[in-house]
């Protein structure tokens, strides 16, 4: 100025408002094996249903979501109910973690474990994936889902082929195996049933007298056969895949 002073020139500063989350659910996997569906032991709801197996000692849940948005913090908290023959209404419980989710189209996975060793005998499971704003909230993040990257899909009740339950959204559904002890080409269960898959048909052998279904890899029971005991049974069946005692035999 005038007296010598000097004076300090104004600078213009700009406040970038943080942008919004945009998240979707691209794509969720258990570790299933595929096409090997329980069809003997597996429960939803009160109802024997042919779902997924997972043949190890534990269940590896991923979900990946897609941030086309802003960079943000989540509290993801993964519900699960769990069921045997004996509990309809399934067993609840849930784990949680507090997740980063990169924006600008980032993929972040999000993975939960759950060990066998936790459910004992409640091995079916229906799982769900929801998203807070924090651990404190109960404020539920919006997290869309294609039916194109995600379609639906049905689960057959083993006793009633018509009806059935449907996995959508972040809903994943199947049962913990445990680790297979080896494989056959001639499959026997623990209830002395003998399974064995062969050209145009499926052979069947029991110890006592018993119905058995045979199944198709999308859960339809496409036969239901009394076996009689010590006397093998040949069922004619078109070349395939299929599911018998939730082990999977191939007609050529």
């Amino acid at each position: 100025d005038e007296d010598g002073r000097e004076l300090v020139s104004a600078q213009k500063f700009e406040v970038a408002e943080s942008q919004t989350p945009m998240l979707t659910l691209a794509s969720k996997h258990v570790n299933t094996t595929a096409g090997d569906l329980e069809t003997e032991n597996a429960y939803l709801w009160g109802y024997r249903t042919a779902v997924p197996r997972v043949n190890a000692d534990k269940a590896v849940l991923a979900y990946n979501v897609r941030n086309d948005g802003g960079l943000c913090y989540a509290n993801a908290l993964l519900a699960s109910f769990a069921f045997n023959s004996s509990t309809p209404d399934g067993v609840f419980s849930s784990q949680s973690k507090r997740v980063k989710l990169s924006g600008n189209g980032a993929v972040t996975t999000l993975t939960f474990t759950l060990p066998l060793a936790d459910y004992e005998d409640l091995r079916s499971l229906s799982c769900d994936l929801t998203l807070y704003d924090s651990s404190e909230s109960t404020e539920i993040m919006d997290l869309d889902v294609s039916e194109i990257e995600i379609p639906e899909v049905k689960y057959y009740i083993v006793d009633n082929s018509n009806r059935y339950w449907v996995q959508r959204g972040s809903t994943l559904i199947f049962y913990i195996a445990g680790a297979p002890v080896g494989v056959h080409h001639i499959q026997v269960s623990g209830n002395s049933l003998t399974v064995q898959g062969g050209p145009g048909c499926v052979a069947l052998m029991s110890e006592m007298p018993r119905k058995v279904g045979i199944y198709n890899l999308q859960g339809q029971c496409v036969k239901h056969v009394a076996v009689e005991a010590g006397q093998q049974q040949n069922i004619s069946l078109p070349s395939g895949i299929y599911v018998v005692e939730g082990k999977k035999v191939i007609v050529y």
